[in-house]
């Protein structure tokens, strides 16, 4: 059993056909839920008693890896395992996972295999393992999309006020930048005097925010399964997709620096 849903017996025994209804109740339990009510590590033999159980007491018997629950961010779920023969459930459903290649198959055709084997036997639903795996990820999805529609915005609001910052300062420098062309400085030389005082602020920025990003992901790395929360590539083009923006922000200005004249620099002040 054990081994079909891919768990692992850690110690002691899994639950067999000869735990009947008439021998003493055996259980198996997780590791985690071991750990949380056995912290010194002696869950074997313990006998325990379950809400769903009657008032019955069972011994447990053996101890299993965890089962992580469903979604993107999934959590060892703390699990007991009891032998049907000793806590039969009304009702019981049994769940199947079919791997398939090609389309898949309609319920009508699910419905006819199951009476094949079973004619009594009711076909509840069926579905994709990546359908379930998305329903049970919405809350993730949802705060991803938040998370991007804000950082987009924060992004066009950054370039917006790196664009208005360079333009006024280029605007109030217009004497320098006159006198300086009329000491015999080329356009482009104050054009690339510009651009690189704005790329020392941008590569202050840059710093600073990576640092804060690096910070910052340490707490946000909970909401993610198995992603490295110190992932170089991810910075990487984080940082170059700024210094690109940022550097295309600064550009019109300095263009617009390398445009002015001695002259226009006179009858502007």
């Amino acid at each position: 059993l054990f081994s079909v849903i891919g768990l692992t017996l850690l110690s002691g025994r899994p639950l067999s056909e000869n735990d009947t209804a008439e021998c003493p109740g055996v259980a198996v339990v997780s590791a985690s839920l071991a750990r949380k009510h056995w912290p010194e590590g002696n869950a074997l033999g313990k006998r325990v008693q379950f809400d769903t159980a009657e008032g019955r007491w069972y011994q447990i018997v053996g101890i299993v890896s965890d089962m992580q629950g469903l979604g993107s961010q999934p959590r060892p779920v703390d699990s007991f395992y009891l032998s049907l023969a000793q806590h039969p459930v009304p009702g019981l459903g049994i769940g199947m996972l079919l791997r398939m290649k090609g389309p898949f198959l309609p319920s009508e055709t699910l419905q006819k295999a199951v009476w094949n084997v079973d004619p009594n036997m009711q076909f509840f639903r069926h579905q994709a393992v990546a359908e379930t795996y998305e329903q049970s990820a919405w809350q993730t999805h949802a705060m991803v999309v938040v998370i991007g529609t804000f950082a987009l915005l924060a992004l066009a609001l950054t370039l917006g006020g790196i664009y208005a910052v360079n333009s006024f300062r280029v605007a109030q420098r217009v004497p320098e930048f006159g006198v300086r062309l009329a000491l015999g400085a080329t356009a482009a030389a104050v054009g690339v005097m510009v651009l690189r005082e704005n790329f020392r602020l941008t590569l202050l920025g840059l710093l600073s925010g990576t640092a804060v990003a690096v910070i910052s992901s340490l707490a946000l790395r909970g909401f993610l399964f198995s992603a490295a929360w110190l992932d170089p590539v991810a910075y990487f083009a984080a940082v170059s997709t700024m210094a690109l923006a940022c550097s295309g922000a600064a550009w019109l200005p300095a263009v617009r620096a390398s445009r002015v004249t001695p002259c226009e620099a006179l009858r502007t002040h």
